[in-house]
């Protein structure tokens, strides 16, 4: 016959929770007798927890929780960290483990602990009578004195139980005592499973919570402050007292002389608190204009030796006086900054974050060996396929294929951003394209073939109906690192990976993939604008196809003179810029259409210049075996295409009358060649006619090689082996 074992809950458990913890401190096991959401948005609620016989109101955070880690009344569990507030009138849950979910009302918890230490019972309860609830850590202790409302220190011996003492005797005769502090000339009590005799002398050798000083920084140091000396909270301290832990009320771990709150263990209810951890990034120094006018910042990660990470982030005065100062793979200690909820835009994987200003209190420290130089969350590529757009992920794999570095001019901003791509291989046989921007590309330049490559928070793009990975201002990249999964991958890709067939989560520029006809490209966008199964209206789609330039039309310029202005950036557009010192321009050029108005050129905008920039504005004709389509091409492709830049075929333009035929062989060049073309389709609704318009995003010379390799995948994915 099976014996169901009934979980225990901890006898006297809700009054753990009514001081802060200290090492040696039980772990409770409690059970949620009510629970309500106080506020959504700033994700905050409060429990009822009961112990079988008493009730104790805690709040916690709801943002990092999990589905499955919501309470829900009934649900047992041991409370891990919890802190209370300064004046121990409330309690905060910081971590928790469940034990049983949804289980039935265990005991009858009649009494009601109130947060400031005061007790309420139910009529007839044998407590009701005036006695404070009994202290399970409770010692006798005699001549020792406090005022009180302190339940740290014990007051005179001959003063009766305070009602504001949360662990006073339950004798309404004896005087209230200090929980955690040693007994003199008194066996202990029978109800405290902590207390511990004493020698007559008031020696706390056999105390398992001693008293601790301060200036010692270790626990177990005695002090013996002068008569009427301040208490931690400022009150009059009986000669023969102990003085309480600064920062007891928290999860703590003991560093150095210092009490250091772990990362995970942050938030928005911790008043005071430091961390340690190792610098694992940090940003670039960035100014901002917004309405309160202009600004600059910088973040940086923190990682504690419990991996858990923390985005600190520094405005104003704090920029001049610790970006200097702060250096990446450095250990510090941080105080005095507040934490806030993350933005999830720019954090979207974290819960907290903390923003420090010029009262920021941040010292360099030893090096930690046990502190990670790195910590990672590797994903494999396999399940990258159901993460949301614009999640941030950490990746370990093989570089398979590499693509060339080119030139992006960014339309918004006007910066031309190097930019280069990565076909990326691991062990779920699934691979995914990362493109890299900016100087990140040049990370590549003395890399060995097919390295393996870790990557710390890139970021989830959707194209063409796939996915693929990108990179931001806090991504980070390692190649061939010194790390046990970098040796296991490298050995899998040389004996399994580098023949095996694998999936592909996204298009590779120029590589090994199956090219959409332009038949393909007309059948997909029939569907721009409507529904899809995934109840999504599509609004763009994405090709890559192999085709021949049949015919460029350049009877008219095939530009445009622009404007040259300088114009401030938008908030938007200096995000999504790269943190190169290019991209920390705060301005760019207009690029509007300018017309002549008697020698100086105005665009729309009225900006008026002697000199405007032609920039292309070029409409070409591809062609394959499946028909054709007509797109257009602007200033960085169309210069790849034509082989000049635009001021350069302006001056042909200008002197066509004299050399017409040098003019028109610029075209003839370029017309019949074969490249492979990146192109995006979307709807355009100019003058009441909607069409759709093909734009090329950018081309690339015919590598022969990549596009045998294309068929023959063609092939294999069609069920036909090639040997």
């Amino acid at each position: 016959v099976g014996v169901i074992m009934e979980t225990q809950l901890t006898p006297d458990g809700c009054k753990l929770l009514m001081a802060n913890p200290v090492p040696g401190m039980p772990l409770p096991v409690l059970q949620v007798a009510d629970h309500k959401v106080l506020d959504a948005k700033d994700a905050r609620a409060r429990v009822l927890f009961s112990d079988g016989v008493h009730i104790l109101t805690v709040l916690y955070a709801l943002s990092g929780l999990q589905a499955d880690q919501h309470l829900r009344n009934g649900d047992i569990v041991q409370v891990q960290t919890w802190a209370c507030t300064a004046d121990f009138k409330m309690t905060v849950l910081h971590y928790f483990t469940k034990v049983v979910s949804e289980a039935a009302p265990i005991g009858d918890p009649r009494i009601k602990l109130r947060s400031a230490g005061a007790t309420q019972a139910t009529p007839g309860d044998s407590q009701a009578q005036g006695a404070a609830p009994v202290n399970p850590f409770a010692a006798q202790a005699a001549n020792l004195g406090s005022a009180p409302s302190n339940p740290f220190v014990s007051p005179a011996a001959a003063a009766a139980a305070s009602p504001h003492n949360p662990f006073a005797s339950p004798v309404a005769a004896a005087p209230p005592v200090n929980p955690f502090a040693g007994q003199s000339a008194a066996s202990p009590a029978p109800h405290n499973p902590f207390a511990s005799s004493a020698m007559s002398n008031g020696s706390l050798s056999n105390n398992p919570f001693p008293p601790t000083n301060p200036s010692s920084g270790q626990f177990g140091a005695t002090t013996a402050p002068t008569a009427g000396g301040p208490t931690p909270r400022g009150l009059p301290l009986s000669h023969g007292a102990s003085r309480a832990a600064p920062y007891a009320g928290r999860p703590v771990a003991r560093n150095d002389g210092d009490l250091i709150t772990p990362i995970h263990a942050l938030n928005l209810y911790v008043g005071k608190w430091k961390i340690k951890g190792r610098l694992s990034w940090k940003s670039d120094r960035r100014t901002f204009r917004n309405a309160r006018g202009e600004g600059q910042m910088f973040s940086a990660d923190v990682t504690d030796k419990d991996n858990g990470v923390v985005r600190v982030v520094f405005f104003g005065d704090s920029v001049d006086k610790f970006f200097p100062n702060l250096h990446q793979g450095k250990v510090y200690t941080f105080a005095r900054g507040q934490v806030k909820v993350a933005n999830k835009k720019f954090a979207p994987n974290a819960d907290h974050e903390i923003t420090f200003d010029g009262n920021a209190q941040i010292e360099e420290a030893d090096d930690d060996a046990s502190i990670a130089q790195q910590s990672y969350k590797f994903v494999p590529i396999s399940e990258v396929e159901n993460k949301d757009v614009n999640a941030l992920v950490d990746i370990a794999a093989v570089v398979r294929d590499m693509g060339e570095e080119s030139m992006i001019t960014i339309r918004s901003s006007g910066l031309e951003k190097k930019k280069r791509s990565l076909v990326l291989l691991d062990e779920s046989n699934t691979t995914i394209e990362l493109t890299l921007w900016g100087d990140k590309c040049n990370l590549l330049n003395n890399v060995a073939p097919n390295p393996v490559i870790f990557v710390k928070d890139a970021r989830v793009s959707e194209f063409n109906g796939g996915k693929t990975l990108g990179t931001g201002w806090s991504t980070q990249l390692e190649f061939n690192p010194d790390h046990e999964k970098s040796f296991g991958l490298k050995a899998w890709y040389q004996t399994v990976g580098v023949s095996t067939s694998t999936k592909q989560l996204s298009m590779a520029p120029g590589g090994a993939r199956m090219r959409n006809s332009v038949l393909d490209l007309h059948e997909e966008n029939k569907y721009i604008g409507l529904q899809g199964e995934n109840g999504q209206v599509r609004d763009s789609n994405y090709h890559v196809i192999r085709a021949i330039i049949l015919h460029i039309p350049h009877e008219r310029p095939p530009y445009y003179m622009s404007c040259p202005q300088d114009v401030p950036k938008s908030a938007a557009q200096q995000r999504a810029d790269d943190r190169s010192p290019q991209a920390q321009q705060q301005t760019r050029k207009c690029m509007k259409k300018v017309e002549n108005l008697g020698g100086m050129w105005s665009c729309a905008e009225g900006h008026q210049s002697p000199d405007p920039v032609p920039r292309y504005l070029l409409n070409l004709t591809l062609h394959d075996h499946s028909g054709q389509v007509y797109v257009t091409a602007f200033d960085e492709v169309g210069a790849k295409i034509l082989g000049m830049d635009a001021g350069q075929l302006h001056e042909k333009y200008l002197n066509k009358d004299n050399d017409e035929e040098g003019y028109d062989r610029v075209f003839s060049e370029a017309t019949f060649q074969q490249a492979v073309f990146k192109l995006r389709s979307k709807k355009d609704s100019r003058y009441e006619e909607e069409k759709v318009k093909v734009v090329v995003q950018d081309m690339y010379a015919m590598n022969h090689a990549d596009e045998c390799k294309a068929m023959l995948k063609g092939l294999e994915d069609a069920g036909i082996r090639c040997s």
